[in-house]
């Protein structure tokens, strides 16, 4: 069965951003597997945070399946006492707010909506879910109709203890949160790629705030980048913070920014270039990775000029760089962008030249 078949894996994890940076190699395809980020807190306090990995997700396919939730998840999600409850993005799901309404879940509005309909549907919604309503169904079933939710990332699932008016006063006071400046900024939790890489590779600063936000609950968060949920929970709820200003957040969301735009990255590369799909996936994004990375170190930041020079790169064969004929577009003083234009038209330019 796939629950016979999935793979567990716990680990406590409390990780830094530089563990999930590589070092340099001449051939970007000779890195292997991406490095596992589970080193343990180095200070004197380990983390309160347990992450389980379910390994090997398997959607349901739509009018295939009977159960309501891939077999290997029934358990967590609703095995127990404890109640099941979704945060969903009403951006992704049509008409989510009058479907809510038709029906007998109980649902709130995370914003402080106002029953303003317009911000109510982009807003997050915390939803009580049955087990057996059709609508929970839907959110694990992949296809391409419209009302099947899997592959639309619509949010993540949490199991408590708490009813849905406590969760709702909890989970308000992190849609905006203060920065180490002081500055409010949204904190986008409910985005479920966003909140699986938060989790497990934060600062160790922010562990207690960490710890605070997921407090007495256990969250459920869909990765489909690597076919798996993230369980989360906190040994001792006590240990978190609940308030003031949250350590290494800007820094902490910008590389997860990074690592989602390798990920698209890595797709469009793979569209471009189908014969890298020949390589396994750990390999190929490990090699994109660290073409993006020698990009930034020649002080190309941006998305557009990291996308052309890994481009140049797979078409050079080895980073432009290490060619003579581009060290004057290396060491130019122009503008990010021209330079990386410059690069990838020069590159194609060197291919195409018996």
């Amino acid at each position: 069965t796939a629950a016979q078949s999935s793979q567990v894996h716990q680990t406590t994890r409390s990780c830094r951003k530089d563990q999930m940076r590589f070092e340099p190699h001449d051939d970007p395809w000779l890195l292997g597997a991406t490095p596992a980020a589970t080193a343990t807190t180095p200070d004197k306090q380990p983390s309160n945070l347990t992450i389980t990995i379910i390994d090997n997700i398997v959607p349901l396919s739509a009018g295939l399946d009977q159960t309501s939730v891939p077999e290997v998840l029934n358990d967590p999600l609703f095995g127990g006492t404890q109640q099941t409850f979704a945060i969903l993005d009403a951006a992704k799901i049509p008409n989510l707010i009058e479907f809510l309404g038709a029906s007998d879940q109980p649902h709130r509005c995370i914003y402080h909506s106002n029953d303003d309909p317009a911000l109510e549907a982009v807003a997050p919604w915390l939803v009580q879910l049955d087990p057996h309503a059709d609508f929970t169904k839907k959110l694990f079933t992949s296809s391409d109709l419209p009302w099947d939710f899997w592959e639309k990332k619509p949010g993540f699932y949490l199991r408590s203890n708490q009813d849905i008016d406590q969760l709702t006063q909890h989970f308000r006071r992190y849609v905006q949160v203060p920065d180490p400046t002081g500055k409010h900024m949204f904190f986008r939790f409910w985005e479920p790629d966003v909140l699986a890489l938060y989790l497990q590779f934060h600062a160790i600063d922010a562990r207690q705030r960490v710890e605070g936000f997921v407090s007495q609950n256990t969250f459920l968060v869909p990765d489909l980048h690597h076919r798996r949920v993230l369980s989360a929970v906190v040994s001792d709820p006590s240990s978190g913070v609940r308030h003031g200003r949250w350590p290494n957040l800007i820094e902490d969301l910008s590389h997860i920014r990074f690592e989602l735009f390798l990920r698209g990255l890595n797709a469009k590369i793979c569209a471009k270039m189908p014969a890298l799909l020949q390589l396994a996936d750990d390999k190929r994004e490990a090699g994109v990775r660290k073409m993006a990375l020698a990009a930034f170190d020649l002080g190309l930041k941006s998305e557009t000029s990291i996308t052309r020079y890994v481009q140049a790169t797979l078409i050079l064969g080895h980073g432009p760089e290490k060619d003579a004929q581009f060290a004057d577009l290396i060491h130019s003083k122009q503008h990010e962008l021209d330079r990386s234009r410059k690069i990838l038209a020069r590159a194609k330019h060197t291919s195409e030249t018996p």
